[in-house]
């Protein structure tokens, strides 16, 4: 998937996979690339939440920039008001990646990068000794209503679905969904194709495309989804309360709220999963009869804010 900058054929970092899933490009469950329980959390997915994360529709470029002296892989990520730049050690005997590293600001001008689990950086990371310079993606043209592009051959060649796609799969594969009737004059709507990054977009921002195939509705919410029904179904969470910043809709496949109750964990007013009860030496840090109770940074436990029951392990 990678396009090459003066490099003949060049393979990608074998990273690259790791990269794509925290930018929120990967598929479903991506994050197994990583061996660090924090990287579910570090994904910014495509869905515009407003708590001050670039997401992956404000990105304009990924570009592999080679690898520093810890041969460590360098990547800067154009936003569309600022650089960041991520570096990612070299996958471990069994595939998985130890952790990723982020810097507020292209190579050479941020401070103190982050590391996952919150330890901090150094610097010297974004230093690049072999250079390779791939970009590895773009953003692709958009029409006057800022749509993404998609050619008519791209368009001809694609699946077409009969329902909303959910945008799971290959990120830059091109999907279709059928015309769709109008309701009050029993016409049908046009095809609407994008790729699939494109309408995991519109899901995780808690929208669909309607009928007509031209504006956005809200898709509905329910308040305490548990995964039930089809597993490649999209299902939305009603805003929780949060004390500062607007109310998320948290948006995600079925199969992610299965999950979520089958491993004891909780999604939190902002999406970021988590344990339902870690201990510590004053008990439970949070959920049921945890502290700080209500903080909007994590879970109250309760059956309203979580994916499940108040008092079910």
């Amino acid at each position: 998937m990678a396009t090459e900058i003066g490099v003949a054929n060049a393979p990608g970092p074998k990273t690259e996979a790791g990269m794509r899933c925290l930018l929120g490009f990967g598929p479903w469950m991506c994050e197994t690339v990583f061996d660090n329980f924090w990287a579910r959390g570090a994904i910014e997915s495509c869905g515009g939440n407003p708590i001050g994360v670039n997401f992956c529709w404000s990105i304009e470029s990924i570009e592999y920039r080679g690898t520093n002296a810890a041969g460590e892989d360098v990547y800067s990520v154009k936003f569309t008001n600022t650089f960041v730049t991520y570096v990612l050690p070299q996958p471990g005997p069994d595939g998985k990646i130890a952790t990723r590293c982020k810097f507020d600001g292209a190579p050479g001008v941020a401070a103190v990068g982050v590391c996952l689990g919150g330890r901090s950086a150094n610097p010297s990371k974004m230093t690049v000794t072999s250079p390779v310079a791939q970009i590895l993606y773009t953003r692709p043209a958009e029409d006057s209503r800022g749509t993404p592009v998609v050619s008519s051959d791209a368009a001809a060649k694609a699946v077409v679905m009969a329902n909303t796609p959910t945008g799971a799969g290959d990120p830059s594969a091109v999907v279709c969904r059928a015309p769709q009737p109008i309701a009050g004059n029993g016409q049908l709507g046009s095809k609407v194709c994008l790729r699939n990054y494109d309408w995991w977009k519109v899901a995780m921002n808690g929208k669909d495309i309607a009928p007509d195939g031209k504006s956005l509705i809200d898709r509905p919410t329910v308040n305490n989804p548990r995964g039930e029904g089809d597993p490649d179904a999209i299902t939305c969470r009603t805003p929780q309360f949060v004390w500062s910043g607007p109310p998320v809709k948290i948006c995600r496949l079925n199969s992610f709220w299965a999950d979520v109750i089958k491993n004891h964990e909780m999604v939190d007013a902002r999406g970021n999963v988590a344990p339902r009860v870690w201990n510590t030496d004053y008990g439970p840090a949070y959920g049921p009869g945890g502290y700080p109770y209500g903080d909007p940074r994590h879970d109250s436990g309760n059956a309203s804010q979580s994916s499940a029951t108040q008092g079910t392990p």
